[in-house]
């Protein structure tokens, strides 16, 4: 108990709770009782330290929370001073610290260990003989203390469809969660991600697939995914491999939404990716909440690999197509503005982007506009500096200097940018060259002009065109370019028809320049072909998130001032048609209705020259508000939160490179087929077929024996495109089994 003396301080020392104190001078602690001091010690002496912590709650009745305060340390150093104190008192801080030996794995149960795994033991075996438990004899093999198990692997018999849906139905952890070690360790925290392991299956559903992967691989799917990997608290079970192959492989297989993966068997598309199932629903939606948190990390893998893409094939970059795309909107977290949607021929609120495609209509990126200011703004804001930055093969300032008409690059647009003072500032500035559409041709060209040629399509296909080029003054004045102009004649049972194009490009020829205009339908039949059968449309994310953007858009209040002056003009014309209407009946006009008529008139002459006069004042109101301000300066009520664009580049980008990977294997196919067009279906069928997985660890194979299509032609091109496959000589991401590829031969079904 405390005694009942004066409370006194120390000069200079620091309270504790009126009745002790203490005083650092930077080489000695003292501690006092009252005025008297009770303790001294140097500053390096924590032992001593954690002593007088442990004396003053005990002894001294003083909170624990109060000698952390002062002290600056935490709760629970103060509370391990405590238990030290009352338990050993302060002998205890002074007693040298125990050091721990191998309690467990002694040099002599290590000798044994080794002894036996060299007699093929199973490490369940080791641990029950040497009275261990199995996962220290797990962690002394993983850090090479011990060697790895030379015990000769069990023969087994290929599980069938109906046997693993047996097993996986019976698992207690959930539908075929059978690898129940990793998961619990996962759930622990002691496991950063299950390793990929194969076992011999037959008649897995959807195996075909598979053959995709050496060409997802080529397009960049396993590249770059490091800082895509957020850093976490605990074990995970699913690596970021698994995860970005799931989804490009779902894109593959028609799996438009994350949701669907509940329709299907999630243990039989485990198996394609060496996994006992795949994630459950929102187990994936949370590993795709964690790595699309990092927008920046995100933006710059998109960016890696469309700057890839276009060092891959240089000569694709070359000519680039540019067109926006709009997504609609339908919910209700966000107001949208509204923009043209071609396809509906409606005003819908929704967002547009801006792809860039090659010649083939494969994808090189896109840029997301919630606030649209056009294709020409998005084409100088983003899209042509990057394009400067990341195109390769561009002729240096010095070529450019030597040969005035050579071009970095090519773009070529719809007659949304057929702009001559856009056209010209590409060239001038920039030496880029642009090609599109001529909006207003004027009349047709003498047909004597015209001369057939013979082109060759984007496709490989040869056809012959009549065609003619002029060169023409593009603009008027100093704002006017000069440029080519191709004209192309088409004749048919209502007329003929001529289509007009204009561009800068002044190197190439004509039957060059022609069908790279018209190889802009690849960019929309690509439109097509993602929204049919990838879900480009399909909303990933319902989150929002506010926005920065300086991009002008109509002011409300203009807007409204203009709204009213044209409901003025609207009265103004209805009164001056009545008018007319009035003054055409004087005519059948009876005698003594002549005053009323005049009445009448007057009456309206008034009333239309007081609209004239409100018109004029609105006018003038009008004037002075501003009819565009940038969107962050409208006021609260007209502005809008964006959807959340990262989880929608990151699925978008994944998109792209199962649709590149599906174009390269289609290219393979279409050498086979008579009718090239169909060759993206006949790789789809492919893909859906089964397969039997059967991997050779001494071999480091894993073989993938593919069913038999339908159709005898769909053997034959699954046939000649397996050779190329096998060229690949393609490592299973996670493994170190090459994929080996073969049809199902008669003589092997009963395997």
């Amino acid at each position: 108990m405390k005694q009942g003396i004066l409370p006194l301080v120390p000069s200079g020392a620091s309270d504790i709770d009126g009745f002790y104190s203490i005083f650092n001078d930077g080489k000695s602690v003292t501690w006092f009782q009252g005025s008297y001091p009770i303790r001294v010690h140097p500053v390096s002496d924590h032992a001593t330290r954690r002593a007088m912590m442990g004396f003053l709650h005990l002894h001294g009745g003083v909170a624990q929370s109060r000698i952390a305060s002062v002290l600056h340390v935490h709760e629970n150093t103060v509370k391990a001073a405590v238990r030290v104190q009352r338990r050993q008192g302060d002998a205890g801080f002074y007693a040298p610290s125990a050091v721990r030996g191998a309690a467990v794995m002694t040099p002599e149960v290590m000798g044994k260990c080794r002894i036996l795994l060299a007699e093929g033991r199973s490490r369940s075996e080791i641990a029950a003989l040497t009275g261990v438990k199995k996962c220290n004899v797990d962690k002394a093999i993983q850090k090479g203390l011990l060697p790895p198990s030379v015990r000769p692997a069990r023969v087994r018999h290929p599980s069938s469809r109906s046997d693993r849906s047996e097993s996986d139905s019976a698992s207690d952890m959930g539908m075929a969660c059978v690898r129940v070690e990793e998961r619990a360790l996962a759930a622990c925290g002691l496991l950063s991600g299950t390793e990929t392991r194969f076992e011999e299956c037959i008649d897995v559903e959807h195996g075909g697939v598979l053959c995709a992967l050496p060409a997802l691989a080529a397009n960049g799917l396993f590249q770059h995914l490091a800082p895509l990997d957020p850093p976490r608290e605990g074990g995970f079970y699913y690596r970021l491999t698994h995860v970005f192959m799931l989804l490009a492989l779902m894109s593959l297989l028609r799996v438009k939404t994350v949701e669907s993966l509940r329709r299907g068997a999630p243990g039989e598309f485990g198996r394609l990716l060496g996994l006992d199932r795949v994630p459950e629903v929102r187990c994936l939606r949370e590993r795709l909440g964690a790595v699309a948190s990092n927008p920046v990390a995100v933006a710059a893998w998109a960016n890696v690999l469309s700057k890839s893409w276009m060092e891959a094939d240089p000569r694709m970059a070359g000519t680039l197509y540019i067109d926006g795309h709009v997504r609609v909107y339908h919910g209700g977290r966000t107001e949208l503005s509204r923009r043209y949607v071609a396809s509906h021929r409606l005003c819908l609120r929704g967002g547009t982007d801006y792809w860039v495609n090659d010649m083939a209509g494969k994808p090189f990126f896109y840029v997301d506009r919630p606030v649209d200011d056009g294709l020409l703004g998005v084409l100088r804001s983003e899209i042509v500096p990057r394009l400067l930055a990341d195109v390769p093969g561009q002729p240096s300032d010095a070529e450019l200097e030597k040969d005035r008409h050579l071009h970095r690059f090519r773009l070529v647009f719809d007659r949304a940018g057929c702009s001559h003072r856009f056209v010209g500032e590409m060239w001038r500035e920039h030496s880029v060259s642009c090609m599109t559409y001529l909006k207003n041709p004027g009349d047709d060209w003498p047909e004597s002009e015209f001369g057939k040629s013979t082109v060759a399509l984007a496709n490989g296909q040869t056809v012959e065109m009549e065609l003619a080029e002029r060169g023409v003054l593009f603009g008027n004045g100093d704002e006017g370019i000069w440029c080519r102009q191709f004209r192309r004649l088409r004749r048919g049972r209502h007329g003929s028809h001529q289509t007009s194009i204009i561009g800068t490009d002044y190197k190439c020829s004509i039957e060059d320049g022609v069908p790279a205009m018209f190889a802009r339908w690849g960019q929309e039949n690509f439109f097509r072909y993602m929204l049919a059968e990838f879900g480009l449309d399909l909303l990933p994310d319902h989150s929002t998130e506010v926005f920065p953007c300086r991009i002008p858009v109509v002011n409300p209040e203009w807007k409204r001032l203009n709204r009213e002056c044209g409901v003025v003009r609207g009265k103004i014309a209805a009164e001056k048609v009545r008018l007319s209407d009035l003054s055409l009946r004087l005519e059948d006009m009876k005698p003594g209705q002549m005053e009323t008529w005049m009445e009448k008139k007057s009456e309206m002459i008034e009333g239309i020259a007081d609209m004239e006069a409100k018109l004029a004042e609105a006018r003038i109101s009008r004037k002075a508000v501003p009819s565009h301000v940038p969107f962050d300066e409208l006021p609260p009520e007209h502005r809008f939160e964006r959807l959340a664009p990262t989880r929608k580049l990151l699925l978008d980008t994944v998109r792209m490179i199962a649709y590149r990977a599906e174009t390269a294997l289609a290219a393979l196919a279409r050498m086979e087929l008579a009718s090239p067009e169909q060759a993206r279906s006949m790789v789809n069928a492919l893909f859906n077929t089964s397969a039997n997985l059967r991997p050779d660890t001494l071999r480091k194979e894993l073989q993938v024996v593919l069913h038999p299509l339908s159709e005898p032609r769909l053997n034959r091109m699954a046939e000649a495109m397996i050779v190329h496959l096998n060229d690949a000589e393609f490592i299973y991401p996670g493994t170190d089994l090459r994929m080996v590829y073969q049809m199902l031969s008669p003589r092997s079904s009963g395997d």
